[in-house]
């Protein structure tokens, strides 16, 4: 057996295991749904999600690295939890915010404890600012809901990367929840007219 062979073989083998560990980061964590939230009924002929948010450049933006896309569970969670029964006017979804900031924490614990423990390394802060506008049929704004949410963790040296992932996964789940119970009310109030409650 040339050791070209033996080489290659290494090289492939190498290979397979890496992209499965891969693989198995990205596909750690379940599909993220709301289907368990109570559905609100709309007299309205279709939804459209759009995002006015672009990331700064900067570095301590991380939405590129997430392993959920936050603006993709926004959308999910309109699809989830509004549903179209009528024939006129649109629900447009706006994304104004939704942003991923890791900020370096640099305070250091000299003691004999902080030492012994895991210390911080970044702040997690995740934010979204999201409107819902019900449209008419010439494209006005005639009725707008607005709401916001904040969630921050703790990001501890030594994590893993599937732990990392599970905690941003988590943190996005934990986000939208939030936004939604906050906005609940404000959805049934402003858009009751819409509201189809024989469902």
């Amino acid at each position: 057996m040339s050791f070209r062979y033996i080489f290659l073989t290494i090289c492939f083998c190498s290979l397979f295991f890496a992209c499965s560990s891969s693989t198995s980061i990205l596909q750690h964590q379940p599909e993220l749904t709301f289907k368990n939230l109570p559905m609100i009924h709309l007299n309205i002929k279709n939804i459209e999600v759009t995002s006015n948010f672009n990331p700064p450049d900067k570095s301590l933006h991380i939405e590129y690295a997430m392993p959920i896309s936050l603006e993709n569970s926004i959308g999910r969670w309109a699809k989830d939890r509004l549903h179209m029964i009528g024939n006129d006017n649109t629900l447009r979804v706006v994304i104004r915010d939704a942003s991923v900031i890791a900020t370096p924490l640099h305070d250091v614990d000299t003691s004999l404890t902080g030492i012994l423990k895991k210390k911080p390394i970044n702040r997690i802060d995740m934010s979204i600012d999201v409107s819902l506008q019900i449209l008419d049929n010439r494209k006005f704004v005639i009725a707008e809901v607005i709401g916001n949410q904040l969630i921050s963790r703790t990001e501890f040296e030594g994590m893993t990367q599937i732990e990392r992932n599970k905690m941003l996964y988590d943190m996005v789940n934990s986000l939208i929840t939030g936004y939604n119970t906050s906005i609940d009310k404000n959805i049934h109030d402003t858009f009751d007219f819409w509201i189809e409650r024989n469902h």
